[in-house]
């Protein structure tokens, strides 16, 4: 199997690329300024930028992939868009599957409650108002394709500084942390979502998926668990009041497919995070 990744400096692929390379799939990335850190000998990186076209055609047809996934991010959302209308309109009518990461905002039209698979997607904001309507795109086309919605993931970021580090060095730094009370998610260590998504990108697992823990939790609640987990005292959590938004997308048919061993808990995200060796220096003694 050959993987495209669009996008493979970024945090999620971080993890994927690995994931995938120890399951023999060959794997392509595209990268525009940073190159993939920590991924020799398991990529074949090709500088491409987004706005290119032309050239991803081009792209699309060197690499005669089974598989695109597309990890691209940007804050210019037409980008984003255009980029996904011509993967639809080029592999509509070939078995390749299309790979789309998507985001709990597509629903931010309604945060009064929890959203699962099957709950058509509303979204009022400029990102999810895109992001719904490339998942539009997608499923209009009758295209092979597998859209994966994430509420929020954790770890460590090669490329970046994650927010789950800032929060840490925060913490080390004997800083108050001040969080919106009301966020309610449920949250995978990155690694487990790589894991996860590669398990069903091996499979060819097709549909709209979650991927996210069983359960779930306020950012306050999360954060001072998190907090702990470090040593820290959970007083340096502190709520900033504000409305109850709920990003929670819930698991369903991706653990059906893949089994028990892949489904996840908030606790098993801290356990997670707290194991990562680079953040053993924020571990409080």
């Amino acid at each position: 199997m050959t993987t495209l990744i669009l996008g493979v400096s970024s945090w999620v692929s971080a993890y994927l690329t690995p994931a995938l390379y120890r399951k023999g799939v060959r794997v392509i990335g595209t990268f525009h300024n940073t190159f993939p850190h920590g991924l020799n000998g398991m990529i074949t990186p090709i500088q491409w930028d987004a706005r290119d076209l032309i050239s991803l055609e081009t792209l699309i047809a060197d690499a005669r992939p089974d598989v695109i996934v597309n990890l691209l991010h940007t804050d210019d959302t037409k980008i984003i868009e255009d980029v996904n209308n011509y993967i639809v309109k080029k592999i509509r009518n070939t078995s390749v599957l299309y790979v789309f990461l998507s985001s709990a905002l597509a629903f931010d039209a309604d945060l009064s409650s929890l959203h699962r698979e099957d709950d058509v997607p509303r979204a009022v904001s400029p990102y999810g108002v895109s992001t719904v309507g490339c998942e539009r795109a997608i499923r209009d086309a009758h295209i092979n394709h597998l859209i994966v919605r994430i509420a929020a993931i954790h770890g460590y970021a090669p490329n970046k500084i994650s927010r789950t580090e800032r929060f840490l060095q925060s913490l080390f730094n004997d800083e108050v942390v001040e969080v919106d009370a009301g966020v309610i998610q449920n949250r995978l260590s990155v690694q487990r979502m790589a894991d996860t998504l590669a398990a069903l990108i091996a499979l060819r697992a097709t549909g709209t998926l979650h991927l996210g823990t069983e359960d779930a939790s306020t950012e306050s609640s999360f954060l001072r668990q998190l907090a702990l987990a470090f040593g820290y005292n959970s007083e340096q959590v502190v709520d900033n009041p504000s409305p109850v938004r709920n990003l929670v997308v819930l698991p369903g048919e991706a653990y059906n497919i893949l089994g028990p061993k892949f489904r996840s808990t908030e606790t098993d995200t801290i356990m997670l995070v707290r194991q990562i060796p680079q953040f053993a220096k924020y571990i409080k003694t």
